[in-house]
């Protein structure tokens, strides 16, 4: 992980969101835990509930996920 979770990075996270920006192709990356636990599995089917505005949606699409 590059990062820590705490206030400043909650509060960059959402004047970015504010500000327009959405998903990995304005330049938000997808949650690192999820590229860690996705890293070695074979791509399938993924359920992404309550995804936002579908940043990590779009990574495990653009990876070979079929994804609902």
């Amino acid at each position: 992980m590059t990062h820590e979770f705490d206030k400043d990075y909650w509060e960059q996270h959402w004047e970015y969101r504010q500000a327009g920006g959405f998903g990995v192709t304005a330049g938000h990356p997808p949650n690192p835990y999820l590229i860690d636990e996705t890293r070695d599995l074979t791509p399938d089917s993924a359920l992404n509930a309550g995804c936002g505005a579908g940043g990590e949606a779009i990574w495990l699409a653009a990876a070979g996920w079929q994804v609902t």
